[in-house]
């Protein structure tokens, strides 16, 4: 019986731990998307802790748990954007049934998907001005310089692959990350808003094929 109720308690001593996880982890998701609206709406320099609070409806002391600061969430939420853009490449596979171009398609349609689901952060990215804080301008330029990071070794394994053509794969990701940059910028504007099926469509022309008439 003694072993019996040592592992009741021990599992229900593993029950409440987990539950206190996911509970922080709720916590922190929550404030994170309080943030996100607050930052969309209002912009970061203008955006308060006592916005991103009410956003919530989290006591002030719940946000300094998790946060030292406003700049401190939004550098979690480029961290977790960082993260879901990571998991939108797929590894182009040669001998996969699909052929290598439409896999490299989907690669990009699911990225500019990405991007324009999480369409707030992505306007605060690009609307950003840079020079008036040099700590979020750090953190700027760390994100940016990661997904360049990412872009560089996917185009460098299709290089090995015999996928990619020789060249500065420093070069070309900054050519494809400034082209897809240009198109979520302009739909920011709403000068032009395609769908992410079409923009990755021509993003793929682009690369594959240029701009000259064959």
């Amino acid at each position: 019986m003694t072993g019996v109720k040592w592992n009741r308690t021990a599992r229900g001593g593993h029950n409440r731990r987990h539950m206190a996880r996911r509970l922080t982890a709720d916590m922190r998701d929550a404030i994170l998307q309080g943030a996100r609206e607050v930052f969309g709406k209002s912009g970061y320099y203008a955006a308060s802790v006592g916005d991103i609070v009410d956003a919530a409806e989290v006591a002030r002391g719940t946000f300094y748990k998790y946060f030292d600061s406003k700049r401190d969430a939004f550098a979690a939420i480029l961290d977790d954007l960082l993260v879901t853009v990571w998991q939108q490449m797929r590894p182009i596979d040669p001998a996969s049934e699909r052929a290598v171009r439409r896999q490299i398609h989907e690669n990009v349609a699911a990225i500019c998907r990405t991007l324009i689901e999480n369409l707030d952060l992505t306007r605060i990215l690009l609307a950003q001005s840079i020079g008036v804080d040099p700590d979020l301008d750090e953190k700027i330029r760390d994100f940016y310089h990661r997904l360049l990071r990412l872009v560089e070794e996917s185009l460098r394994e299709g290089q090995r692959l015999g996928i990619v053509r020789q060249g500065d794969v420093s070069l070309l990701a900054t050519c494809l990350i400034g082209a897809v940059k240009e198109m979520l910028f302009q739909y920011v504007l709403g000068t032009r808003r395609p769908e992410p099926e079409a923009m990755a469509v021509e993003l793929e022309r682009l690369v594959a094929e240029g701009i000259y008439a064959s």
